[in-house]
Parts: structure tokens; C-alpha cells; sequence
């Protein structure tokens, strides 16, 4: 979930918890138009949410026969959970699950011009390339905001 809040040469605050993604297209120094990442998808993967988690008993790894890390309970297969922040999930709040999000500020410029919110399908191997995710290539949703105006803006 991305919550924005947005006034031209003001800040943008994202406040972001899972694995959607924001992102914002803005105009480079060569006049093209470039995607800056500004939210971190919170995978188990990531060495200091794997740490919190180990250290709240939950467990981290990933099944023999795919390459997704997950949290999973200390005693049970279960619920694997490819996420290390979520909203709900409650069996694994006490095994280092949390819904703390992270919060970035970010200064609106002119050169900014429309922000992404896409859900993990969207982004996958796309985001790290400084492009938006191609349509079709996997189901995901995605919203498009102009920055032409003041705006608040909730995303699930």
C-alpha cells in the first residue's frame, strides 16, 4: 500500500508496506524520460528483514524447487509468505512479520511528471531497468497520477 501526498516544489511522501511498488517518471538532463524507484519491496530476502524475523523465531528459506525466499512459521510449512512486511498475515506477527512502513520524502520538481503504483507483478524485472512494467507480461495492477495538481492519494 503507497499512501501520497503531493504539492508542486514540495515533498512527496510515500509511505510504502509490502511488495507493491511506486515509482516516479521524470524528465532527465538529455530531455528523456527516466523511471526513479522510490519505494523498496520488502522481501524476506533482504539481509535486515531476514534478521528480524530469525531473530523473532520465524524462518526464512526457499522451497527446493523454486527460488522465492519466504517466512514461515518456526515449527510448521506454512503459511510461506514471500514478504517480510504485510498488512494481516496475524499467525506470523509474533515470528517478525511487521506492517511498519517505509516512509521516503522526495521534492516535486518540473521535471516530474506522473507517478506509477503497480503491484509486484508489474515491476518483477522491470523496475531495476529504469523502465515501467510492459504491459501483458504478468497480472498485476497498476495506476498512473499525473503531477499537475495537489492530490492525496491511497492505493491497495
Amino acid at each position: 500500500m503507497s499512501i501520497l501526498k503531493k504539492k508542486l516544489f514540495e515533498n512527496l511522501v510515500v509511505a510504502n508496506v509490502v511488495d507493491s511498488r511506486a515509482g516516479l517518471a521524470t524528465i532527465s538532463d538529455d530531455g528523456s524520460l527516466i523511471l526513479v524507484q522510490l519505494t523498496l519491496d520488502f522481501k524476506p530476502n533482504i539481509p535486515q528483514e531476514a534478521e528480524r524475523v530469525v531473530q523473532c523465531n520465524g524462518r526464512v528459506f526457499c522451497l527446493d524447487d523454486e527460488r522465492v525466499h519466504r517466512v514461515w512459521l518456526p515449527n510448521e510449512e506454512s503459511p510461506g509468505l514471500a514478504m517480510s512486511r504485510a498488512f494481516g498475515d496475524y499467525c506470523l506477527k509474533d515470528f517478525g512479520l511487521i506492517s511498519v512502513p517505509q516512509v521516503t520524502r522526495r521534492q516535486i520538481t518540473v521535471r516530474d511528471q506522473f507517478i506509477v503504483l503497480a503491484s509486484d507483478g508489474g515491476w518483477t524485472d522491470t523496475m531495476t531497468g529504469g523502465r515501467p512494467p510492459a504491459s501483458g507480461t504478468r497480472n498485476y495492477k497498476a495506476l498512473l497520477c499525473r503531477i499537475d495538481y495537489d492530490f492525496y492519494f491511497v492505493a491497495s
